[in-house]
């Protein structure tokens, strides 16, 4: 791709940022004035700030679309329209949740009929998983019957990871801005446009995100990103397929995708795991199981959490790529979720070891606003 694309990119990143950064003290004032605010349901703890608007993702998916209408020749993708209709079934299940509060069966459902939508109207479905556990290319209906519960878990276990102030912002940015990368060099710009579309609105977001907190994504922020990633990466996946002897080409493409979005799915692999095994209902809608709660519990600071896992994150994607094709499917995915479950105890080491740097960091801080006082 040329020159001309290249400030195409730039365009679409810049206008979806403008977009949702100049949306978000609307949406502020808005929630405030009607009291839309993240409470945690009595009893439960939450991470994030208290009393913080939550509609947040409202801003992000208008300046998703609002800029991919702009920049990204959506006539040119085909499954488009299904993922604008399932985003858009989310987003009344969101806005109802973050207001209501829906019981977590009605939730559910409607997720099931918003992937269904996508991956058998969209036809954005996984058919061939690469030798993963003995698997390569199935019909259609066994990828669907497999891809529309993917999708399902994949925007939970992105809801989950909410929960801690740009901790989700952060790795959205990271998934969307890996794929979007692929996609251009791979030569497919509208999908390149729409991966960096969502890394430029969720950046705009952060800055209002960051602690403390002026906005949360709320229950429709994190739909919407946690679909439109797990549509990218299935895209990515389809597509990767189709372009053997490309340089672009990634071998064992599933096992790759998995990598990326390693933050949320080893943290919903690790909930499931403590929940089944203490005989608990694993479709709650919140645990005291997930990571990011267990190291903010134990004095890790949310900022440290939120940096560890993103860098390592980036550790586990270029150990992904560098070693694709070198091993066996099925044991590299399994590596890759011990890598993804490590993350947790290596941050908590790595806070402890680092924890009287970043107390002598703090007081030099202190001292300078003192002197400057």
């Amino acid at each position: 791709m040329g020159f001309e694309s290249i400030i195409g990119v730039l365009l679409s990143v810049v206008t979806a940022f403008l977009i949702s950064y100049a949306f978000m003290p609307v949406i502020v004032k808005i929630a405030g004035l009607k009291e839309l605010i993240d409470n945690p349901p009595e009893g439960q703890k939450k991470v994030t700030v208290a009393d913080v608007p939550n509609l947040g993702g409202m801003g992000i998916f208008a300046a998703f679309l609002i800029a991919f209408s702009i920049w990204g020749h959506a006539n040119q993708l085909e499954s488009y329209p299904f993922l604008v209709a399932s985003l858009f079934m989310l987003i009344l299940t969101g806005i109802n949740d973050d207001i209501l509060e829906l019981t977590t069966p009605k939730k559910l459902v409607i997720q099931f009929l918003a992937s269904a939508e996508i991956v058998i109207a969209g036809k954005v479905l996984i058919t061939n998983f690469g030798g993963l556990f003995g698997i390569y290319e199935v019909p259609f209906w066994v990828g669907a019957v497999i891809t529309i519960p993917l999708f399902v878990i994949f925007v939970n276990s992105f809801k989950y990871i909410n929960e801690l102030d740009v901790l989700a912002g952060g790795v959205g940015i990271i998934i969307s801005s890996i794929f979007g990368i692929w996609f251009f060099g791979a030569g497919f710009y509208t999908l390149a446009i729409l991966s960096f579309v969502l890394a430029g609105a969720l950046l705009g977001f952060l800055i209002y995100n960051m602690h403390p907190s002026k906005v949360s994504l709320g229950d429709t922020g994190s739909l919407i990103i946690g679909f439109v990633l797990v549509f990218i990466g299935v895209q990515f996946i389809q597509i990767n397929n189709t372009i053997i002897g490309n340089p672009w080409h990634i071998d064992n493409s599933i096992i790759f995708a998995f990598a990326v979005m390693i933050i949320p799915a080893a943290d919903i692999i690790r909930a499931l795991y403590i929940r089944l095994l203490t005989d608990k209902n694993p479709f709650v809608t919140t645990s005291p199981n997930h990571v990011y709660k267990k190291l903010t519990e134990s004095g890790v600071t949310k900022a440290f959490v939120s940096i560890s896992f993103w860098l390592g994150n980036l550790l586990i994607i270029a150990l992904a790529y560098s070693m694709s094709g070198m091993m066996n499917p099925s044991l590299m995915f399994l590596a890759i979720i011990i890598l993804g479950l490590m993350l947790s105890p290596v941050t908590k080491f790595l806070h402890s070891s680092l924890k009287p740097i970043l107390k002598l960091s703090d007081k030099k801080i202190s001292f300078k606003n003192i002197n400057s006082n």
